[in-house]
């Protein structure tokens, strides 16, 4: 390889491996915010449970009275109305607001669950405004990347394409409905936790302990999910790069880059250095992220120019 192809080659991978930590800090600062929000709904959920063994412990098969009802039923109706995605309150505003029998148990369960809900209504906040901020590192370093490697300017990604590009069912399914997904399932393991411990004489401690287990569980679904979708909305951005390099420039291939070390999986170590068609790129198969976590990148192989001129001169 020339020298020239070499230093530019050597400019991309630094760039790259530059630029990628610039989109792990920014979702590192996301997960930040959410561990804000994780300690406020574990103080919460002791709270909670606090006053309830305070009040109602010796008798949590205690009903209602008829004004407790009403408020009971009346803030139920709101949180399901504002709801409509979480299947869990939908289903328990089904079952409970018909009723006027509701003890005290079953009380504590819901505020509860109304407790995850919110929480997870943070999460999805949390985690969309996270995948923005990394749009817009990930479109400002291929702004420079493409000035100072390519002196080219960089198509910036429209405002709709952009947001297909963070609401995308990629993996298969849309990262706010796994979020969904799984508040039901720690939902369910609330109630499991509540119907198995109080009735039974669990310590408020070792019920606090177990609730906080399980709502600590869904945040660190929710960081995974940050860092899984902060990569594949920076890879989105790259790969546009790469088209365009392709369309101006005439680039043909990317190599892909794994960050090597005792946590880089079998997969990307076996694509590492791996030169493949930026025609051939598909997010998930042989473009990163790979797999949860992914920390992989992809770089532009200066040297497809010269291949591609030359079959063009044939």
């Amino acid at each position: 390889m020339p020298k020239k192809n070499r230093d530019s080659q050597t400019y991309w991978n630094n760039r790259a491996r530059l630029d990628k930590l610039k989109v792990i800090k920014t979702g590192e600062q996301g997960i930040d915010n959410l561990k804000k929000l994780l300690s406020y709904n574990l103080k919460s959920v002791q709270r909670q449970i606090k006053e309830f063994y305070e009040k109602y412990g010796d008798n949590p098969a205690e009903n209602l009275s008829y004004e407790e009802f009403k408020q009971y039923k009346c803030k139920l109706g709101l949180k399901a109305k504002a709801n409509p995605q979480d299947k869990t309150l939908q289903r328990i505003a089904r079952q409970d607001i018909p009723k006027y029998r509701i003890d005290r148990l079953r009380a504590l369960e819901t505020d509860l669950q109304i407790m995850l809900t919110e929480a997870t209504n943070g999460q999805q906040r949390g985690i969309y405004n996270t995948l923005k901020d990394v749009a817009s590192v990930s479109e400002a370093t291929a702004v420079k990347r493409f000035a100072n490697g390519l002196d080219l300017v960089f198509d910036r990604i429209a405002g709709k394409k952009l947001e297909k590009i963070l609401t995308s069912n990629w993996s298969g399914k849309v990262w706010s409905d796994r979020l969904w997904t799984d508040r039901a399932k720690v939902g369910q393991k609330v109630t499991a936790i509540l119907e198995e411990g109080i009735p039974q004489g669990f310590s408020m401690q070792k019920m606090t302990r177990e609730l906080q287990q399980a709502t600590g569980q869904s945040f660190n679904n929710a960081f995974r999910l940050i860092r899984t979708e902060s990569s594949f909305v920076d890879s989105s951005v790259r790969l546009e790069e790469f088209k365009q390099a392709k369309e101006e420039l005439g680039y043909t291939y990317y190599i892909y880059d794994a960050f090597l070390d005792s946590r880089t999986s079998e997969i990307c170590r076996d694509l590492d250095k791996e030169h493949i068609p930026i025609d051939e790129a598909e997010i998930g198969v042989n473009f990163p992220p790979m797999h949860p976590n992914c920390r992989s990148t992809c770089v532009l192989d200066t040297s497809s120019i010269e291949d591609n001129l030359d079959d063009l001169m044939r």
